[in-house]
């Protein structure tokens, strides 16, 4: 497997060929045409540590990424590395988002983005599913 990473293969596509590998030979154990799984005993690749920090005003990447979630009122990290993605951010959207945080009393590179506008507090769920509903 080191030789598909330091051939270029991505970690998923090197995930996904053991995958494949293993289901192949737990298929062969099962028809008695091999006796062990080599698969098993691979090393699995990981990914490296991306630089999780939000940077949606940064011209150079142009995206935005989540790295904390607020639920029931705690502040915690995403359940998996997986749910940290990243999208892409419209130039229009980059820009309402400066000036939005131009314009916060908490501008801070840590502050929330979308906060009560008094406290910085995450706003109250149920206040903020009012809000949503009557902007629809």
């Amino acid at each position: 497997m080191a030789a598909c990473i330091s051939g270029g293969q991505s970690v998923k596509r090197t995930l996904n060929y053991l995958g494949l590998l293993h289901g192949i030979f737990d298929f062969a154990i099962r028809r008695g045409w091999a006796s062990a799984n080599p698969v098993k005993l691979v090393e699995k690749p990981r990914n490296r540590d991306e630089d999780a920090d939000i940077r949606f005003l940064d011209k150079t990447a142009r995206r935005i990424r989540v790295r904390l979630n607020f639920v029931r009122g705690r502040t915690g990290t995403p359940k998996s590395k997986r749910s940290s993605r990243s999208v892409p951010l419209a130039d229009i959207l980059g820009g309402e988002l400066d000036l939005l945080h131009r314009r916060s009393a908490f501008d801070d590179h840590e502050d929330l983005v979308f906060a009560h506008p008094h406290t910085g507090k995450p706003i109250d769920r149920s206040r903020l599913l009012k809000r949503y509903k009557q902007a629809l």
